[in-house]
């Protein structure tokens, strides 16, 4: 589905970006947008590749 990431690595970045107060300028607001445009795209492609009930299974399952 997506690449695995470095946890660790992830988590000590964030911590230097709080610690630089640069983490809403620079990675929030980025990653709000850019999960945003993701997660419109994976519905739309989702609401026309699937049907109804395979669509709401889908839902369920990514909500849980």
């Amino acid at each position: 589905m997506g690449d695995t990431i470095d946890k660790a690595l992830f988590k000590n970045i964030i911590r230097m970006y709080m610690a630089l107060q640069l983490y809403t300028d620079v990675f929030e607001k980025p990653f709000v947008d850019a999960s945003e445009q993701f997660f419109a795209n994976e519905a739309k492609t989702l609401i026309n590749t699937l049907d109804v009930r395979v669509y709401s299974r889908v839902l369920c399952f990514s909500i849980i």
